[in-house]
């Protein structure tokens, strides 16, 4: 059986993760200089990965031009399930109830990147 993979799947999913990463590194430059303490590392930790799977559905979404919601929602499961398994690799951590809260955020932010995404196509400037 073949499955036949989108490529605006795969891109989006990848330039997900790079906003991911950009915005970690980010919010890391943002803790070394104003000497943020590093408990709030975990808060800028799900800031950045919802943040990536919300540009991850908004591109995809943009790309098909129909159905965001559920285009964000399928982006949302992809985008868990790469960051999920790369999380374990790197960290050899178990599932835990951070790691459904990280489900609900990037699930809740990829839906809306998915709806902004689609309906953004659509606006008009007048």
């Amino acid at each position: 059986m073949k499955i036949k993979v989108n490529k605006n799947y795969l891109l989006g999913i990848s330039i997900g993760i790079a906003v991911c990463i950009a915005a970690i590194c980010l919010f890391a430059l943002i803790m070394l200089v104003f000497k943020i303490d590093r408990a709030y590392s975990s808060f800028f930790g799900t800031i950045s990965v919802s943040l990536g799977a919300f540009f991850s559905s908004f591109y995809i979404a943009g790309k098909t031009g129909s159905k965001g919601y559920l285009v964000g929602i399928i982006t949302g499961f992809a985008y868990f399930a790469v960051i999920t398994l790369l999380s374990f690799i790197i960290t050899k951590s178990h599932i835990g109830s951070n790691t459904a809260f990280h489900f609900v955020i990037i699930l809740l932010s990829s839906t809306v990147g998915g709806i902004i995404g689609v309906n953004k196509r659509k606006t008009k400037i007048l």
